[in-house]
C-alpha cells in the first residue's frame, strides 16, 4: 500500500515539475529577457481596432481606487511591462519618468496610462527614475540615467520621456517612435489653453548663429529612437533646478540634423495634474545663458558623460523603480548660477 502511495506521490511531483517546465517555455522563452511573455510565432503586425479616441480624465479618487489599479495592472508583467500576446509591435519602448516625492501623481498617471498603452498594443516597460532627496532636482541627468539603466535590460529602440503630471486625452495619440524624426507629443496642454509654446532665444543651429530663433518648448512628453538619442547626445547634465533642459535637448536634436514633429496634431492633447512645485526644484537662474550656448556643449556634456550611482532597483506591479544618486552641482557651477542671478553670467560654463 505504501509503495503505491509513494509511486503516486512521485508521479505527482514529476507532473508538477513538467508543468512548470512547459509553462516556463511558454511564458519565459529563450532570449526573451525581462519580458517573460509568450510571443506570437507568426510575428504579425499589430492592428489597432480597440482605440477609443477621447478618453475620460480620472479624478484623483477614481485613479487611486482599487478598481483603477486592478485595470491598470491587468495583463502587465512584473516591473510594469506589457507585450501584445497576438502580434508584434513595431518598437520595443522604454517609458522613462523622472521623479522625486510625487508618488500620488505617479499613481494617477499610471492608472490612467497603462490601459491606454495596452490598447495601443505597444511593447513597453515603464521605468521610474527616482532622485534621492537632499539636492537640486536635475531632470536631464535623471533621463540620461534612465536611458542608461533601461538599455542594460533590453535593446530598446524607442524611448519616451514622460513628465509625471500629464494625462493623455486621446488614445489615438500613439506612443511609437518615428525613424526619421524625434516626436514631441505634448504640444497641446489644457492649462496653456491648448496652444503651442515657443519663445525667442539666441542660439546656434549647425554652427550658424540664429538670433531670436524661435525655440519650440520640448518638455512634457517627447520621444526619440535610440539612434536619435545617441546622435543628439541626450540631455545636458548641467541644468540643476527647474527649466530649459528640454529646450536644450531640442537644440541638440536640431544640431544633429533632425526635425521635431507631431504627426497626430491635436489628438495629442494632455490634462495637467494640479500640483505644487517641489521645493528642491527652484528655477535655474542660469538656464537661458546655458541654453544660448547649448550647441557648444553637445558633444561633451550629455548622455556620453552622465555620472550616477544606482541605490536600488525594484520590479513593482506598475513600474520598475530605479533610485539613483546623481550627485550635486559643483561649487564652481553653483557660483556660476548665483552670478547669473545677481550679476552677469561668466563666459565659460562649468560642466560639473
Amino acid at each position: 500500500m505504501w509503495k503505491t502511495a509513494v509511486f503516486l506521490f512521485a508521479m505527482l511531483c514529476v507532473l508538477t515539475a513538467l508543468s512548470i517546465v512547459l509553462s516556463s517555455l511558454f511564458l519565459y522563452p529563450q532570449g526573451s529577457g525581462w519580458w517573460q511573455v509568450a510571443r506570437n510565432h507568426n510575428q504579425t503586425s499589430c492592428s489597432r481596432h480597440d482605440l477609443l479616441g477621447r478618453v475620460k480624465i480620472p479624478t484623483l479618487s477614481a485613479a487611486h481606487s482599487s478598481i483603477s489599479i486592478t485595470e491598470a495592472s491587468f495583463g502587465l508583467l512584473h516591473g510594469g511591462g506589457f507585450s501584445p500576446p497576438n502580434c508584434k509591435s513595431e518598437y520595443k519602448v522604454a517609458i522613462i519618468i523622472p521623479l522625486r516625492n510625487r508618488e500620488s501623481q505617479l499613481r494617477t498617471l499610471l492608472s490612467h496610462m497603462h490601459p491606454i498603452w495596452k490598447r495601443q498594443l505597444i511593447e513597453y516597460r515603464v521605468y521610474v527614475i527616482n532622485q534621492i532627496d537632499g539636492e537640486l532636482f536635475n531632470r536631464g541627468k535623471l533621463l540620461n540615467a534612465g536611458v542608461s539603466e533601461a538599455s542594460k535590460d533590453e535593446q530598446y529602440d524607442c524611448f519616451v520621456f514622460h513628465d509625471v503630471d500629464l494625462l493623455l486625452e486621446n488614445d489615438q495619440c500613439m506612443y511609437l517612435c518615428d525613424t526619421e524624426h524625434p516626436l514631441h507629443l505634448s504640444m497641446y496642454i489644457d492649462i496653456f489653453g491648448y496652444k503651442k509654446l515657443d519663445y525667442s532665444v539666441q542660439c546656434s543651429f549647425n554652427g550658424k548663429d540664429m538670433r531670436n530663433n524661435r525655440i519650440m518648448s520640448f518638455g512634457g512628453v517627447s520621444m526619440a529612437t535610440h539612434t536619435q538619442y545617441v546622435l543628439s547626445n541626450g540631455y545636458s547634465n548641467i541644468y540643476w533646478g527647474w527649466g530649459a533642459e528640454d529646450d536644450d535637448f531640442y537644440i541638440r536634436i536640431k544640431n544633429a540634423n533632425y526635425s521635431v514633429v507631431n504627426p497626430y496634431g491635436r489628438k495629442c492633447s494632455y490634462s495637467m495634474i494640479k500640483h505644487k512645485r517641489d521645493v528642491g526644484n527652484p528655477p535655474n537662474p542660469a538656464r537661458f545663458y546655458a541654453l544660448r550656448n547649448a550647441h557648444k556643449r553637445r558633444t561633451k556634456d550629455g548622455y556620453n558623460s552622465v555620472k550616477y550611482q544606482v541605490i536600488s532597483k525594484e520590479l513593482l506591479l506598475l513600474y520598475t523603480s530605479v533610485t539613483v544618486d546623481i550627485g550635486k552641482p559643483s561649487n564652481e557651477l553653483l557660483n556660476f548660477m548665483r552670478n547669473c542671478e545677481t550679476k552677469t553670467c561668466p563666459v565659460n560654463i562649468p560642466l560639473e
